[in-house]
């Protein structure tokens, strides 16, 4: 079918062949047949002239402007090439009928043309055809736009084309053609590798021209205008014939891409995803991906091959693997290999993308070493391992020409092999986990050795055991020891002190927590409540020479136990009170009492013991009180009764709680020292200390303390019994609107009972009588009182009913200053010192008593 072009059209693809020419490229030599065997001459035929339409105004054609774009408006059929056949291109043939060419290329087409004329006669046939994208009847002003076909008249005798008019050009004639037709078998001729958008096949386009007279000077094969233009600008024929010669796609555009969220992973190993991406070139010809390899290179690992070496890489054939394969360090991941069985697959114009994911597993914990640490540097930079990789495929084109070449390699040491089916290079690496040690230190034996609260204390100094625990934190690599240091043993690692000796370490700590435990021994000199500061250091490092390090210390304090005792006496009172009270001020150093001392005037002792522990605040255990008089000396007795808080043992004593006891003891001694004695008379000193235990076994010592007894000098009497009495006469009224209840009746704090004593005093609850007291003769003596109700009170007044008793105090050893003293204590009513009667009423609310006291004297000699 005729195509008739329309305006012109300049494709991209003539920019390329204007811009090799331009700048100079030399185009392929092309094996042009011999001149005899050509039926088109062959000068113009292969090389490179100006077009019809230009031509046409270079011959001094009318009507058509000078003007690129401008085009020849042909209307006449008189003459075509009606087929095209292409037999070899380049002078090379095919079996299919096929051929392929490199878009933009020059290429020299053997072909069979035929032509056809649809006139009686029409003289010096020409053919012109377009060498880039635009019709020959288009103004180019381009003199390198077509080749010129011209066949040659009566070429070879065998009537292909006629002549008719004696020129060079050949002509044509109805007349002795078969259908109208003659064929220009084998017909060499040059033309470029081209086709319109959206085609991949190369077209013939063409113009046809004549003359429609017979003229034998008007045409040639050569000169300034080789061949015809036409008579007119009617008076030519152009059409576009798609030959099956098909233009060769373009190398592909391949780009890998890491799809991880990054490019770097920790040793042991780290998984790296990536993205193939396949594009067709920018011809519009069909590519066909038949492989898709993975290629990587190590820049340091040593066993595997080397960025920038000729070593071979290692080679993943991404289509054909689905199982996990494993090439040195690295392993396809079968599972996650998306581009398996995915070619070929052909890349056209409607589908120009091809995509495909897959995963690289690298197992690399041996990264390069670090350097050795400087006092400049003490950590250099860790190693890390760095794989290079990128996709090489193999595509070819619809006739199965191989596209691109697939032996192009841009990480070996050559860079003549960068070009062709080759990717982008991806860089992922593998970093080093920096080595973590971990070392703690416990003392474990040494004098009186304890914790409290997390402190370390002796009882004493010596020799100190410390064991240590090494451990390797790192989760990848081993770890070496390199020194191990203590603030006392310059070298742990040569040390055989203790047992495991700390000379038995390993070559290498696991990693995960591999463990290495030694004992090593100290010998310490310390001060009571002196510190023991000790540092241990360990250095090691991994198998890429990177170093870690570590520190742990322990500080001693000496402690030696300690117990003090304070040791204190004072005169026994009532030892079932017990009195005096023991905290009492009466307590001292010494005490004078009476001599001779014995039951009349028994003395009690106070010892207080207390823990001295400041340091480490431990309990102690309290064994025994050992005292040189008590009970052992002929001088001292211990009373038959004591207190309550008499001294036991064994006692826990805890640190700020002292431990505080007495004992009661008949002491003897004399105001003179006699000399039959061996000992002072006058004074009698003991001495005490405590015994006690740590917590860790010690046996511990308090210092001494002494306690004095004094004897008083006592005078001499006439009668051997001589004493006071004193009567005291109560009386008491009730005064108030409803009955009361005695609740209390007591002399001195002391109830009021026959036989009870207090002070050295004794009650007798006998009655008694007022005569020749206070007698008034007017007021009537009133009945003896009896003796006072004594507890277990069930005494009752009602309003206006009066209670009246008496009872008798007995006062031995007393003189008239003591009595008087009793006396008047008694009848104003000194706290403590007085005498206390109290009621209550039904609702056991006290009731103040209005009672009269009265003291009677005497002695008491027969009482």
């Amino acid at each position: 079918m005729k195509r008739t072009p329309s305006v012109p059209f300049k494709h991209p693809r003539t920019v390329l062949l204007v811009a090799m020419t331009a700048a100079g490229i030399a185009l392929p030599s092309l094996a042009v047949v011999p001149e005899a065997d050509n039926p088109i001459f062959n000068t113009p035929a292969n090389s490179a002239d100006s077009c019809m339409a230009d031509a046409y105004i270079e011959t001094g054609g009318k009507g058509l402007k000078d003007k690129v774009g401008q085009v020849i408006n042909c209307t006449a059929e008189d003459v075509e090439i009606a087929e095209v056949t292409v037999k070899a291109v380049d002078g090379e043939t095919s079996s299919t009928g096929d051929f392929t060419c490199t878009l933009g290329d020059t290429i020299e087409v053997t072909a069979d043309l035929r032509v056809r004329t649809n006139a009686a006669e029409r003289y010096d046939t020409t053919f012109f055809v377009s060498r880039d994208l635009d019709s020959p009847q288009v103004v180019q002003q381009d003199e390198e736009a077509c080749s010129i076909l011209i066949p040659k008249n009566d070429f070879k005798g065998t009537g292909n084309a006629q002549n008719l008019d004696a020129d060079q050009c050949g002509d044509i004639a109805k007349s002795g053609l078969v259908n109208d037709e003659y064929t220009l078998v084998n017909a060499v001729f040059t033309m470029t590798c081209t086709a319109s958008p959206g085609s991949e096949r190369v077209e013939f386009n063409y113009c046809a021209a004549w003359d429609v007279q017979e003229d034998p000077a008007n045409c040639s094969a050569t000169g300034a205008a080789p061949g015809q233009e036409p008579s007119s600008k009617s008076k030519c024929n152009c059409d576009i014939i798609p030959l099956n010669i098909f233009i060769q796609p373009d190398p592909a555009k391949i780009t890998k891409t890491l799809k991880s969220a990054s490019n770097s992973g920790t040793e042991p190993m780290a998984t790296f995803e990536y993205e193939v991406k396949i594009e067709r070139g920018s011809t519009d010809a069909d590519l066909v991906i038949t492989d898709i390899d993975d290629l990587y290179r190590s820049v340091a690992d040593s066993g595997s091959p080397k960025v920038g070496s000729s070593d071979a890489p290692i080679l993943f054939d991404l289509d054909g693997t689905n199982s996990d394969t494993t090439i040195g360090n690295l392993t396809l991941l079968g599972a996650d290999n998306k581009c398996y069985d995915t070619v070929p697959v052909t890349l056209t114009a409607a589908s120009p993308t091809f995509t495909c994911t897959f995963k690289v597993k690298v197992s690399d914990e041996d990264l390069p070493d670090a350097l050795d640490p400087t006092e400049a540097t003490p950590m250099p930079p860790a190693g890390e391992e760095e794989y290079q990789n990128f996709i090489r495929i193999t595509s070819v084109d619809l006739n199965g020409d191989n596209i691109g070449d697939n032996t192009c390699d841009v990480t070996d040491n050559l860079t003549s092999n960068d070009e062709g089916n080759c990717s982008n290079v991806i860089a992922v690496k593998i970093t080093n986990v920096d080595p973590s040690i971990v070392i703690t230190k416990t003392p474990v034996a040494g004098p009186g050795l304890q914790n409290i609260g997390g402190a370390w204390f002796v009882e004493d100094q010596g020799l100190i055991t410390y064991e240590i625990t090494i451990t390797n934190n790192s989760t990848v690599d081993a770890l070496s020891l390199l020194a191990l240091t203590d603030t006392s043993v310059t070298n742990l690692l040569n040390d055989s002190s203790g047992t495991p000796a700390c000379n038995t370490y390993p070559a290498s700590l696991s990693a995960n927590g591999g463990k290495f435990t030694c004992r090593y021994i100290v010998n310490v000199t310390l001060v009571d409540g002196a510190s023991y500061p000790n540092t241990v250091n360990v250095d090691a490092k991994d198998n890429e020479n990177r170093r870690t390090d570590d520190m742990a210390m322990v500080t001693i304090t000496r402690a030696t136990p300690s117990v003090v005792l304070v040791k204190k006496v004072a005169k026994s009172g009532d030892v079932g009170i017990p009195t005096p009270a023991i905290d009492s001020a009466s307590f001292m150093d010494s005490v004078t009492i009476d001599e001779p001392g014995g039951s009349a005037h028994p003395v009690v002792y106070r010892f207080t013991v207390t823990n001295n522990n400041t340091t480490t605040k431990e309990d102690l255990t309290l064994n025994s009180l050992e005292d040189n008089v008590l009970f052992g000396s002929v001088r001292a007795t211990a009373a038959p009764v004591q207190r309550s808080d008499e001294c036991a043992f064994p006692q826990t004593l805890v640190f700020g709680t002292p431990y505080v006891c007495t004992l009661v003891a008949y002491v003897d001694g004399n105001a003179t020292n006699v000399s039959d004695t061996a000992y002072d008379d006058t004074q009698l000193v003991n001495t005490a200390f405590v015994k006690a235990t740590s917590t860790q076994g010690k046996q511990i010592q308090s210092q001494p303390d002494s306690a004095t007894v004094l004897f008083k000098d006592v005078p001499p009497t006439v009668t051997g019994k001589y004493g006071l009495a004193g009567t005291i006469f109560i009386a008491v009224k009730n005064t108030s609107f409803e009955a009361i209840w005695l609740s209390e009746l007591s002399i001195f704090n002391t109830p009021v009972k026959d036989g009870n004593l207090f002070n050295g005093y004794r009650i007798v609850n006998d009655g008694g009588t007022l005569t020749g007291i206070d007698e008034d003769p007017t007021t009537p003596v009133s009945d003896a009182p009896l003796a006072c109700e004594e507890p277990g009170y069930t005494l009752k007044l009602d309003p206006g009913e009066e209670y009246v008793c008496a009872f008798t105090v007995e006062l031995a050893d007393f003189n008239e200053g003591d009595f008087a003293e009793f006396q008047a204590d008694i009848l104003r009513g000194a706290p403590n010192r007085n005498v206390v009667v109290k009621f209550v009423d039904e609702e056991g609310t006290p009731v103040t008593t209005d009672a009269e006291v009265q003291v009677k004297t005497g002695d008491n000699i027969d009482q």
